[in-house]
């Protein structure tokens, strides 16, 4: 279970994992996620990006844009408002780290 809950971790960085009860819960700011078990509540978090617009296209390629932009120190250092991936892991993944460079940024 440790395994699981690290991988979750690593792969939702900007989320906390807790147990509710008898199922799992994600919590991001004031959004709870909960699911029954670490692997739906990952696979519910994969498809869900708040403040994103999430779509695939005709291509089947993935893509996602911010619906805010960045503030200006985010975008120079580096944070893109849309990103695009070839399945819905990597795109969360490549949400995730623009979040992340936009959260440094601003910590800094």
């Amino acid at each position: 279970m440790n395994r699981l809950l690290e991988e979750a971790q690593r792969e939702f960085p900007h989320w906390q994992f807790r147990r509710a009860g008898e199922s799992w819960a994600a919590v991001r700011g004031d959004i709870e996620r909960t699911a029954a078990t670490i692997a739906e509540l990952r696979a519910g978090l994969r498809t869900e990006a708040p403040g994103w617009r999430v779509w695939r296209s005709d291509a089947g390629r993935w893509w996602a844009t911010r619906e805010q932009p960045y503030d200006e120190v985010a975008e120079k250092a580096g944070a893109w408002r849309t990103v695009d991936a070839d399945d819905e892991l990597s795109l969360a993944r490549a949400i995730a780290e623009q979040e992340s460079i936009a959260d440094l940024a601003s910590a800094s």
